[in-house]
């Protein structure tokens, strides 16, 4: 829907007419991001599912870099701290290659490392990655709810039930960490 009123022109706007915000968004965004070498903010918003959560969760995007008159083979600064930037050294071959792939082009040859602490944002999303319960894994069941579950004839209720314990159990454990 956003892209909908992008594509309109100017025309179509009329003033005081409600639009989403999400189709103002590269027009307000356009000059900064440019300034870094983002000709969007595609790259920075789904840094997360282009280089996956674990390392995004330890490095963020800073600045990405073309040769003059050019707009490909360019330099993706990535801020990160120094144990982080040497796993990011021997993982570059795969970063470029997904990057590549989410922009579309070869925009990216290399990556320079910028060794900083990362933002607040990311360290309470690696604290969050850590924190986490495996989801697969829920607490055993009581005996005397087995007993219970196990004297229900139907199976497809009985199912249900053990699910509808596993979530319940999976909440609890969370909710006491």
């Amino acid at each position: 829907m956003a892209r909908e009123y992008a594509k309109k022109g100017k025309d179509d706007r009329r003033p005081g007419k409600l639009r989403p915000v999400g189709a103002l968004m590269h027009g307000l965004t356009k000059r900064a991001l440019g300034k870094h070498g983002f000709s969007s903010a595609a790259l920075i918003e789904e840094w997360d599912n282009v280089i996956g959560p674990e390392l995004a969760a330890t490095c963020q995007p800073v600045k990405l870099g073309f040769p003059p008159r050019q707009r490909d083979g360019g330099t993706l600064h990535i801020r990160a701290d120094s144990g982080t930037a040497l796993e990011l050294q021997h993982l570059e071959p795969q970063i470029i290659q997904r990057v590549n792939a989410f922009l579309g082009y070869a925009a990216v040859a290399r990556l320079a490392y910028i060794q900083a602490p990362i933002t607040q944002r990311q360290m309470d999303a690696r604290q969050t990655a850590k924190s986490r319960p495996d989801p697969t894994v829920a607490p055993p069941i009581p005996a005397a709810t087995a007993k219970e579950i196990a004297a229900v004839d139907d199976p497809n209720l009985r199912a249900s039930l053990e699910r509808l314990g596993a979530a319940i159990r999976q909440s609890e454990s969370r909710d006491k960490k």
